[in-house]
């Protein structure tokens, strides 16, 4: 499924959870807890799945479509302490922090455009001494939870990057639809939430199985090398 054909980039947006953080087990099991302890029926795996991406009121709502606003909120602020406590138990992937100092070496400009919000992103930053590698990033307390195109709109024009020198990583439809609606490269990752086969339907230029290789690729495209 992977395109070699190179192409010129200059920005590289990454999606967060599922992309960089291995933390898609994690959501779904807070998820899965959270509505066990309100008495609702726990949600398939594949179900859980699917809604990661979205911003936490737009996930609720799709699994609870018969939930008033206020039960989505009690929901969304348990599932916020659960994950707080439990943050130091999701690592990022293997090779991500290798392969983000050198793509910001090689000259790469990277951001981050996440479903997570403001105080989440800033927190997993903090814990993964990351946040200095990103010359921006975007969060749903900013803009539109995607597919909403509004977080790269942003991006672009903060950085003044082109749509055609950029690229968006992620690891669900949500974040390659945005690209499609963007104008901008979109690249799946098939190690996160969602398997290759809906990422398929989404038609990325390229989907791969790990970092590593993602990591490789992305140097081959880098607009300077």
């Amino acid at each position: 499924m992977n395109n070699h054909s190179l192409i010129q980039l200059d920005l590289i947006i990454f999606d967060w959870d599922g992309t960089l953080m291995d933390s898609t087990d994690h959501i779904v099991r807070i998820i899965h807890q959270v509505f066990t302890e309100y008495g609702l029926p726990v949600p398939t795996q594949e179900a859980t799945k699917n809604i990661i991406g979205l911003s936490l009121y737009q996930a609720m709502a799709e699994l609870t479509p018969n939930l008033s606003k206020n039960d989505h909120l009690h929901l969304i602020n348990a599932y916020k302490h659960h994950y707080v406590k439990d943050i130091e138990k999701i690592t990022l992937f293997d090779g991500v922090v290798e392969g983000l100092h050198l793509l910001k070496k090689q000259g790469a400009l990277l951001a981050i455009a996440t479903g997570k919000s403001r105080a989440g992103l800033d927190l997993a930053l903090q814990k993964t001494q990351l946040k200095h590698l990103f010359a921006a990033t975007r969060t749903v307390d900013e803009c539109p939870s995607k597919p909403n195109p509004e977080m790269i709109y942003s991006l672009l024009k903060e950085l003044d990057i082109p749509p055609n020198r950029v690229v968006m990583i992620g690891d669900t439809c949500y974040d390659l639809a945005m690209a499609n609606s963007a104008s901008v490269f979109g690249v799946g990752v098939s190690y996160g939430a969602q398997q290759k086969q809906n990422l398929i339907t989404c038609s990325p230029l390229a989907i791969f199985d790990n970092f590593l290789s993602l990591q490789q690729w992305l140097l081959k495209n880098l607009s300077h090398t």
